[in-house]
C-alpha cells in the first residue's frame, strides 16, 4: 500500500494542467465513502503496461488529477482544482488564495528540502495532492475514512495521508493561519521514505514548521510545560511516546507528546551528523532504539532525562500495545 510509485515529484514541469483535458481513469473506488477513496493497488495494476512505456512521474500526475477531479465533483461547484510545478490542489478558495497557496507550498517545500538536507527527500512520482475543504465538516467526513471505525480522536488542523497516493488535507483559511499546517504537513510528505517512529516524526515537522512560520504565542509557560510533563511521563507513559500511541490521545498527553518530540529532536540534533545517520537509520519497530545505539549512544534516555526528569525512560516494544504508529498525525 506504501508504493514508492505513490509518493510525490514530477520529474518534468507541468504548469497548467489543472486546465488541460482530463483523463479519467478507474479509480476503483470503495462504495462505502461519498468520496472517491482509490484501491490504489488495483489502479496501479490496471496502468502497469502505460507506466512501462510512458514517464510514470506524468502518468502518476494524470492518474492523480482524475482522482482530485472525481473529489471535486463530489463536493460541488464551489470547488476548483489548480496546480504548480509540484502541487495539485482543491480547494473552494478564490483564483488569488488558491495561487497564494501554490505559491507559498512550492517556496517551503523548497526550504524543507535545504533544511532537512539528508534526511529529508523528494523521490517518488506525480505531483503531491492537497485537498482544502472549505469546513471542519467536510475535513472530518474525509479524514474519517483513514481512521479505525470505532474510538475517540484527538482534533487537527491538517493531516498528511500516508496511504495509496500520499496527500495531505486540511481546512481551508486565512493564509496566515494554514502556513503553519502547510509547513508541518509538507515535512511529513519529504519523510514518507523513512520509517522512521512516531516521536522523530512529528518532532522534525514540528520543530520545521516553527522555524518557517514561528507561533505566535502558547498555551503554556515553559515552567508550567515542565511541571505537566513531570507530572504526566512515568514508566507507563513514556512506552506510549515511544510507541507513537500517545499522540493520539484526547488529553494533555497530545500536547506533551508533540512537545516532548520537538524538545528531543532539538537536543538530539546538536550533533548534525550524528543526527542524520541515526534519522536515517531509525525505524519505528523498536523507536529508534538500535539506530541510537549505534549513532547516538545513550542519548535517546539521557534526552529524556534532561526534559522530564529522572526515570526508566528505555524503548520497550515488549510493553506497547498494538501495532507502532508512523505519525503524520
Amino acid at each position: 500500500m506504501f508504493s514508492k510509485l505513490f509518493r510525490r515529484k514530477t520529474s518534468t514541469p507541468q504548469p497548467g494542467v489543472a486546465s488541460e483535458p482530463i483523463e479519467h481513469f478507474d479509480l476503483f473506488s470503495t462504495a462505502a465513502s461519498r468520496f472517491a477513496i482509490p484501491d490504489w493497488n488495483r489502479v496501479e495494476q490496471s496502468i502497469a503496461i502505460r507506466l512501462a512505456q510512458e514517464d510514470p512521474s506524468l502518468l502518476w500526475t494524470k492518474v492523480a488529477l482524475s482522482w482530485v477531479h472525481s473529489l471535486r465533483i463530489t463536493l460541488g461547484d464551489g470547488f476548483n482544482v489548480s496546480a504548480s510545478e509540484n502541487f495539485l490542489l482543491l480547494s473552494s478558495g478564490t483564483a488569488r488564495e488558491q495561487k497564494l497557496f501554490l505559491d507559498y507550498a512550492e517556496k517551503t517545500r523548497n526550504r524543507i528540502l535545504r533544511l532537512l538536507d539528508g534526511i529529508a527527500s523528494d523521490e517518488g512520482y506525480g505531483k503531491s495532492c492537497v485537498l482544502a475543504f472549505a469546513d471542519e465538516e467536510q475535513y472530518y467526513e474525509y479524514v474519517a475514512n483513514y481512521y479505525p471505525d470505532e474510538g475517540e480522536f484527538a482534533f487537527s488542523g491538517g493531516m498528511f495521508i500516508h496511504a495509496g497516493y500520499s496527500h495531505f488535507v486540511c481546512v481551508s483559511t486565512e493564509m496566515q493561519s494554514i502556513e503553519t499546517v502547510i509547513a508541518h504537513e509538507l515535512t511529513h510528505m519529504h519523510l514518507t521514505h523513512l520509517p522512521i517512529p512516531a516521536w522523530l516524526n512529528e518532532g522534525l515537522a514540528v520543530n520545521t514548521e516553527q522555524i518557517l512560520s514561528p507561533p505566535h504565542g502558547s498555551l503554556y509557560t515553559p515552567n508550567e510545560l515542565r511541571e505537566k510533563h513531570a507530572k504526566f511521563w512515568n514508566e507507563s507513559t513514556i512506552q506510549e511516546f515511544w510507541s507513537g500511541k500517545s499522540f493520539t490521545r484526547i488529553d494533555d498527553g497530545n500536547l506533551l507528546s508533540y512537545d516532548l518530540a520537538k524538545h528531543l529532536v532539538t537536543l538530539l540534533s546538536q550533533n548534525r551528523d550524528r543526527f542524520v545517520a541515526f534519522a536515517n537509520a531509525a525505524t519505528f519497530t523498536d523507536s529508534g532504539q538500535a539506530a541510537a545505539n549505534d549513532h547516538l549512544g545513550d542519548e535517546l534516555e539521557n534526552a529524556i532525562t534532561f526534559i522530564v526528569g529522572s526515570g526508566n525512560w528505555r524503548p520497550d516494544p515488549k510493553q506497547w500495545h498494538g501495532d507502532p504508529e508512523r505519525g503524520g498525525f
